[in-house]
């Protein structure tokens, strides 16, 4: 029998290995270029990134109370780290999302 993992209605595993968690959910830093030029603040931007690598593991977007705590706490320090090494390191500012050069800093600068 298939696992459920593998069928039309992918689900995430009762455990993750720290290896899948590496190999399927750690964002590029393309990945949190584009989720920063869609947002404006960093919760926003790790909900995005969250969304984005659920979505590529499972080819659909879970519910909030599907994905698990692991998952969770990997990528949110993973989305966090990327942003500071994208930031401007004489501001300490992240480049403002595009077509917003009337807004204010994004909330986390």
């Amino acid at each position: 029998m298939t696992s459920i993992e593998r069928t039309a209605y992918p689900q995430f595993k009762k455990l993750t290995s720290a290896r899948m968690l590496h190999l399927s959910f750690t964002p590029t830093a393309d990945e949190v270029t584009w989720a920063t030029k869609l947002t404006n603040s960093l919760e926003a931007l790790f909900a995005v990134v969250l969304a984005l690598k659920c979505h590529q593991k499972m080819a659909r977007f879970p519910s909030a109370g599907e994905v698990p705590d692991e998952v969770v706490d990997h990528v949110r320090p993973c989305a966090v780290t990327w942003t500071r090494r994208t930031s401007n390191p004489t501001t300490g500012r992240g480049a403002p999302p595009s077509g917003t050069a009337s807004r204010s800093a994004p909330a986390w600068a």
